[in-house]
This record gives structure tokens, C-alpha cells and sequence, in this order.
């Protein structure tokens, strides 16, 4: 970004995505937020007892996952997906670099853990930045991550103009994975499972 554009990657995210997004209360660093009163606590568990952790500095390597943000901000980013680039009329990506985002790069193989996150699924695929498989016909994009204490998992189905996004402050827990496929199944109209389980 610095050798392109001639500014900071933390600039050039505020400027080109926070900013035009609303994302108002939405860093790159950790650092703000100790001026900040209402942040969550990243927990960790330790000796089966799960307690507070410091957040986890990633300043070195910010474009690996040192957004901070909320889960109405975050689903901002998840409207502009949608709507293929635009948000509030104003045109941030272009529509052939969000579906360039959204084509299969990486084949990932269909087991372990993931064949459990992806039932039924035909396909699973890393593209540009998102997780890409189908749920009974239906096209799910999605991506998580998780430092220490904290955890994320973004989801939308571009199909059916359906996006959510769901946060966690335990290092470890899948809860935010499980919290997902309710949803859609919900929206589908098909039968509950127990995800959780």
C-alpha cells in the first residue's frame, strides 16, 4: 500500500473503507482502545477457568488481522459486499473486483473440521479473502478470525442479499461458527439443528 498509493496501510483503510463505511469507532490497532470505554475483554481459558487477557498487539503485521471493530460496523463491510461495491449510493469497490474477491482460488480439502462447518456442501474454496462453499444449493461467503481472546466470523449469501456477522471475546471457542448456520437455516426456512452440539 505505502509503495502505491504513497500512505500508510492504516491510513489507506481509514480513508478508503472506515471512513465511506461509517465505521466510525473502527481501527487497525489495538493502541486506541485503552482510551476507550466501551471495548470488549478478550478471555482466554486457563486451568479450566476462563479470565481476562491483554489485548493482542499485531501492529507488525496489521493487514493480518488487527481490525478492531463492532458487529454493526463490521456489517457495513458486509452491506457494500452485497450490494457488489456500493454503499449509500457511493460506489467504494468495483463490482468486478468484489466478484473477482469471491471466485475459488484454493481448493480446500473436504474434511476434519471443515467438512463439519460446510455440510452438504459441494465445494469448498479459499478465494480472495473469503472462505467460498454451497449450503444446499445456496452460495455461502464468509471468513473468521481469532487472536488471542477474541474471535470473529463474517457471513453472507450474496444470492439472497443475507449478511451477518457475529463476535466472541474466548480465544478458542467456535461459538461464532455455530452461531452462523442457525441463521441461515432459519432464512432458508430449513429444519433447526443443533450446532452448538
Amino acid at each position: 500500500i505505502p509503495a502505491i498509493t504513497g500512505t500508510s496501510w492504516d491510513d489507506f483503510v481509514k480513508a478508503r473503507i472506515f471512513t465511506p463505511l461509517g465505521m466510525t469507532n473502527s481501527y487497525t490497532s489495538v493502541v486506541p482502545l485503552s482510551n476507550i470505554e466501551n471495548v470488549a475483554a478478550p478471555h482466554e481459558k486457563f486451568d479450566g477457568k476462563v479470565a481476562p487477557v491483554p489485548h493482542f498487539n499485531l501492529d507488525n503485521t496489521g493487514p493480518a488481522g488487527s481490525i478492531v471493530s463492532s458487529a454493526s460496523q463490521m456489517a457495513n463491510w458486509i452491506k457494500l459486499h452485497l450490494a457488489k461495491g456500493e454503499f449509500n449510493g457511493q460506489r467504494i469497490i468495483s463490482e468486478a473486483n468484489v466478484l473477482e474477491m469471491q471466485k475459488p482460488r484454493t481448493i480446500i480439502p473436504y474434511e476434519g473440521r471443515w467438512a463439519d462447518y460446510a455440510p452438504d456442501a459441494h465445494f469448498l474454496c479459499y478465494g480472495l479473502g473469503w472462505m467460498l462453499h454451497d449450503y444446499h444449493g445456496v452460495k455461502v461467503v464468509q471468513h473468521g478470525g481469532a487472536i488471542d481472546g477474541m474471535r470473529a466470523h463474517l457471513t453472507f449469501l450474496p444470492e439472497e442479499d443475507l449478511g451477518f456477522v457475529a463476535l466472541g471475546n474466548r480465544g478458542g471457542s467456535i461459538l461464532c461458527v455455530a452461531l452462523a448456520y442457525p441463521i441461515i437455516d432459519a432464512y432458508l426456512g430449513r429444519p433447526q439443528r443443533d450446532w452448538s452440539g
